[in-house]
């Protein structure tokens, strides 16, 4: 059976440990109005820059450019790579 709150908990305390693994500030975190399934994330780096982000019910997380514009990011943070979704080609949705 399908738990909304639980759902909404659970990908929010996993959104928070994917900022916090980043040495982010966490800003909010909602359902999405336009498609309930899906969540929206806000956090800001150490730069001051505000990241926004899809997370999908797959747990796929999407970085949102603006203009219809979003790259895939991933979940597991590796510090290496960190830095790369700079040099990726955004794709429309």
């Amino acid at each position: 059976m399908f738990d909304p709150v639980n759902s909404y908990t659970t990908a929010r305390v996993t959104f928070q440990l994917f900022v916090q693994a980043r040495g982010w500030q966490w800003l909010g975190f909602r359902s999405n109005p336009k498609n309930p399934n899906q969540y929206l994330g806000q956090c800001v780096d150490q730069n001051a820059e505000e990241y926004y982000f899809l997370i999908t019910q797959s747990g796929k997380y999407f970085r949102l450019l603006g203009d219809k514009k979003y790259e895939e990011y991933d979940y597991v943070y590796n510090p290496d790579k960190e830095g790369d979704h700079i040099a990726a080609t955004p794709k429309e949705y």
